[in-house]
C-alpha cells in the first residue's frame, strides 16, 4: 500500500475518533447553564461599530468563578480594571 493511502487511512481514523469520543461540553462560568447564553451573542450580524474578533466573550458577574472547559496550561492572565 502506498504511503499516501496509509496516511489517508490514519488521518480518517483520527478524524472519526473525534466524533465517536467527543469532548464533554461545559459552560465556563460556575453556576451558569446553557440557557444563560444568547444564541445571537456570538458571530451575530450586524456587528455594529465595535467590530468583531475571533475570541469568545465570557460574561459573568464580578466575583463569579470561571473554569477552564478543557485541560491546559495558562501562560498569561491579564488583569484589566483591577
Amino acid at each position: 500500500m502506498k504511503f499516501r493511502a496509509k496516511l489517508l487511512i490514519v488521518f480518517s481514523i483520527v478524524l472519526l475518533a473525534g466524533f465517536v469520543f467527543p469532548e464533554k461540553t461545559m459552560v465556563p462560568v460556575t453556576g451558569a447553564t446553557a440557557n444563560d447564553w444568547h444564541k445571537d451573542s456570538f458571530w451575530y450580524e450586524p456587528w455594529g461599530s465595535s467590530g468583531v474578533h475571533k475570541g469568545i466573550d465570557i460574561f459573568a458577574r464580578k466575583g463569579n468563578e470561571l473554569v477552564s472547559t478543557t485541560n491546559g496550561l495558562v501562560l498569561y492572565q491579564p488583569r484589566f480594571g483591577d
